[in-house]
């Protein structure tokens, strides 16, 4: 009897193939980007979420004007939080690095943590024994590597006793989970910081680290930590009043993510979102299909009742058809996430195997089908509990048509929503990336040497043919790079030195006053936020008046060369000083000459110089990266976009052919009456034109108020004009226009006595 009904299914899925074929690709498109979004979702909140004491572990940031600063943190903060708060257990820091091994031609780093034995308590996982009563056998400071680490370096300089960078190797240790902040392939004690004019940092290769140290505290059992929360909020230490924040451990990475390598978690939400739209609209436009085939079939019920079939074999076999569509869609579904999985890695940056990524997405599918079958029994209880009278007889009256249409709408209200919420993205990360930003970052590009001032070749670097501007005289990649930060106890500011060079160059836009005159000294510029630290001042008035460092000649709009959902830093501006020796240089190239450029001035500086080392870097590159959340998100919302779209034209070809098949008899009718084609077409139209009129009325009232609140996370928005709306109505109208123009215009150009007698 099973294999029965599967061959029946298989027929009737057969016998509609193109709404078939419809149904199985939208679903699975849906599952794929729904599995793999919430298995990403998954992956980014199961961090550091293994440690015996995790419930208790809290990161603590230093904020000043509501911006996290790690130049406020220092290890001598350790001793005063356990001195000044009873609450706090332990309290560690951990700083991120890396050492390269000398003499390795592939460039293999160690990437290492430098802690204190404190950590060691707070995080045990890892260590096979204490690494900070290790003795050494050359007053080097102990470190001690993973495993796979060992025998990496076994082959190259040996294990024990090994040295590298003042560390001694004098273990091993297991490796903590990919989905930990701490992964790395060694930990270390503590080396002082050299005495060095940079401060030592490069030197110790603390570098291309996420955020670069950490400071953690673990509270005593039965501590409160909101009140805890509520006393560092404002603390008073070595003279200055500093505010501090908690973070839980176990939301960390995606509460404070690696800016370089990771994206913001809402948008990884938004984006699991979106597929479960896609599933939503997917579903609903199979199960209208579904309720639609069946309803045609009614005659077809009745024979099987007349022959003794009792209702729970007709709940059998409708069950059997409908899962049979679904298991087929995940099926489908599940090869494309395997299609996906090495683009999917390389976007999300997740350390899953295969194995983990499938495991997830199965659980996902037995879900799926889970919810499907609910939602499909009760459309699939009616049908076979229907009378043998209502099974042959045709319904009639408006509600005939009532649940297509609803499920209809809302498949056009997500397709709506979601091209809305697309266009008004793209518009923003365009804008941010733009006039947004407040400067000009077209084919800008930054060259620097080290050791060497590159200044002293500016003039010959402005004579290369690509290159079309120099910006002389002035350091710094962009606006904002290398500013020195300065705080007072109760406000923070930065200072950086400009020339009015830098402001042509950049672009930038001088909201009063004027840019620095040449020669002027005791004068300083300020932006927008500075501005707002001056009280009962506005722009013209602060112009000539005493500000700190000097009289204020000229107030300039803020700009941003990294994310704007934080307002622009309070900065002053100083002159230059006079023959700076600077190791980079600014300057712009011509349109699609980057690298020649680039090519020249390597060349030039390696024959003046005879060194070869140069490094150069585009702003365009560098705003790329500052937005490459909101890329990644309009990439994949695009794509969600274009498939809901999909779907909802399926869905529409699908009633629509349908509804012609329902409807031969009446078409036909309307023609020997003397209905003509284009008022059987217009008949077809006006029925969906209200649909799309229905779905516009609830999609954009709806979406405008969500992406109103998505936009205010930023300083700068974009506006939602009304061309928008306009422009989105006509494209889903036009659409549906060339959808349902070729099923119409064949069924309404049929011989209507073929018609009849084929009924």
């Amino acid at each position: 009897m099973l294999i029965h009904y599967i061959k029946v299914a298989l027929r009737n899925l057969l016998k509609y193939k193109t709404q078939t074929i419809l149904s199985i690709v939208g679903l699975a498109i849906g599952f794929a980007c729904f599995a793999l979004s919430v298995t990403w979702i998954r992956y980014e909140m199961s961090y550091d979420t293994f440690h015996p004491n995790g419930d208790r572990i809290y990161a603590v940031n230093a904020t000043q004007n509501g911006v996290i600063v790690k130049d406020l943190l220092n290890r001598p903060l350790i001793d005063h939080f356990q001195k000044t708060f009873p609450e706090v257990e332990l309290a560690t820091m951990v700083e991120y690095g890396k050492l390269p091994l000398e003499g390795d031609k592939s460039d293999t780093c160690i990437y290492f943590l430098e802690t204190d034995s404190a950590f060691q308590k707070m995080f045990p996982f890892p260590f096979e024994s204490n690494l900070y009563h290790q003795p050494t056998t050359t007053g080097a400071y102990p470190m001690v590597v993973t495993r796979g680490t060992a025998k990496l370096l076994a082959g190259k300089k040996g294990l024990n006793g090994a040295i590298y960078d003042q560390r001694e190797i004098v273990g091993t240790m297991k490796a903590f989970p990919v989905n930990s902040r701490f992964h790395c392939d060694a930990i270390a004690t503590i080396v002082p910081t050299p005495q060095v004019p940079d401060g030592g940092g490069y030197s110790r290769n603390f570098i291309h680290a996420p955020n670069y140290l950490d400071f953690f505290v673990q509270l005593k059992e039965g501590s409160n930590a909101e009140d805890f929360a509520k006393k560092i909020s404002t603390l008073y230490y070595l003279g200055d009043s500093l505010h501090f924040t908690l973070v839980p451990l176990n939301e960390l990475h995606y509460r404070l993510p690696d800016p370089n390598t990771s994206y913001k978690f809402s948008h990884i939400i938004l984006f699991a979102g979106a597929g479960a739209l896609v599933i939503l609209c997917a579903l609903f436009n199979y199960i209208t299909l579904f309720v639609t085939r069946i309803s045609i079939r009614g005659r077809e019920i009745a024979l099987r009742k007349v022959n003794g079939a009792s209702n729970s074999q007709l709940f059998l076999l409708f069950t059997i058809e409908f899962l049979l569509l679904i298991l087929m869609a995940l099926f489908i579904g599940e090869c494309l996430v395997e299609l996906c999985i090495p683009k999917f890695i390389t976007l999300s940056g997740i350390l899953l195997t295969r194995g983990a990524i499938y495991g997830e997405t199965i659980v996902y599918a037995l879900l799926l089908i889970l919810i499907s079958f609910i939602v499909g029994i009760i459309p699939i209880c009616y049908f076979r509990s229907k009378t043998l009278q209502a099974s042959i007889q045709s319904q009639t009256g408006p509600a005939r048509n009532l649940f297509r249409k609803a499920t209809l709408i809302l498949q056009l209200i997500i397709s709506i929503g979601l091209f809305f919420a697309t266009t008004v993205l793209f518009k923003q990360v365009h804008y941010m990336t733009n006039e947004g930003a407040g400067f000009d970052s077209r084919n800008v590009w930054y060259a620097e040497m080290m050791d060497y001032n590159v200044h002293d070749y500016a003039d010959k670097i402005a004579q290369i043919p690509y290159v079309t501007e120099i910006n002389k005289e002035c350091s710094g990649f962009f606006p904002g790079y290398g500013v020195t930060r300065i705080s007072n106890g109760t406000q923070s500011y930065c200072l950086m030195r400009i020339n009015r060079d830098f402001i042509r160059f950049h672009k930038l836009t001088v909201l009063a006053g004027e840019p620095f005159k040449e020669g002027e000294k005791n004068v300083i510029m300020i932006n927008e936020s500075m501005l707002k630290l001056q009280e009962n001042e506005t722009r013209e008035s602060i112009i000539g008046k005493q500000v700190m460092y000097g009289n204020v000649v000229g107030v300039i709009k803020n700009f941003y060369s990294g994310s704007q959902t934080e307002e622009q830093e309070p900065i002053i501006f100083f002159p230059t000083q006079e023959k700076q020796s600077l190791v980079s240089v600014l300057y712009r190239v011509m349109d699609g000459k980057a690298k020649e450029a680039n090519e020249a001035i390597h060349t030039l500086l390696e024959k003046e110089t005879g060194c070869k080392e140069v490094e150069f870097q585009s702003m365009e590159e560098h705003l790329e990266k500052a937005y490459r959340s909101e890329r990644a998100l309009l990439y994949m919302l695009g794509i969600i976009t274009g498939v809901c779209i999909l779907i909802s034209i399926f869905g529409i070809y699908s009633m629509v052919s349908l509804t012609c098949q329902q409807r031969r008899k009446e078409i036909a009718i309307r023609k020997v009456f003397g209905a003509t084609v284009a008022q059987i077409l217009h008949s077809f139209f006006r029925e969906y034109a209200l649909l799309l009129g229905i779905a516009a009325l609830i999609a954009f009232p709806m979406a405008s108020y969500l992406m109103h609140l998505w936009l205010e996370q930023y300083v700068r928005q974009t506006s939602i004009d009304a061309w928008i709306y306009l422009v989105i109505l006509v494209w889903v109208a036009l659409i549906i226009l060339v959808t349902i123009g070729s099923r119409v215009w064949k069924a309404a150009s049929a011989n209507p006595a073929d018609v009849v007698k084929s009924e």
